[in-house]
Order: structure tokens, then sequence, then C-alpha cells
């Protein structure tokens, strides 16, 4: 017999193998597309600012 959590696995591998975009990456590839060009390179550089402050973080602890 199957457990919930089993069954869960199951579907995520599938999904996997389809290579499914899960709801997150679908909005955020929904919001790049709209955004204009010059505004893109503006979102690169704050996650990459967020990447490096995280990783400080990370590193002090």
């Amino acid at each position: 017999m199957e457990s919930q959590m089993f069954a869960g696995f199951i579907q995520d591998r599938e999904l996997r193998k389809c290579r499914a975009k899960g709801l997150f990456e679908q909005r955020v590839e929904q919001y790049l597309e709209e955004l204009p060009d010059t505004e893109q390179s503006g979102v690169n550089k704050f996650l990459k600012g967020l990447g490096s402050k995280m990783r400080f973080l990370h590193k002090k602890n």
C-alpha cells in the first residue's frame, strides 16, 4: 500500500521527467518576458547583489 508521501514523491519524479515548470517558474518567466530590455538588467543587478549579501551573511555565521 502506498503512503501519501510516496505518491507525492512519484508524482514529483514524473513531473521532473517532463521538465514541467512550477507556478513560481512560470510567473518568473512571464514577468521577465513582459519587462522591457532596459529593466531586465536592473533586475539582474538586484538579484546578484542580493545573492552576494546572502553569501556574506552565510559566511558570517
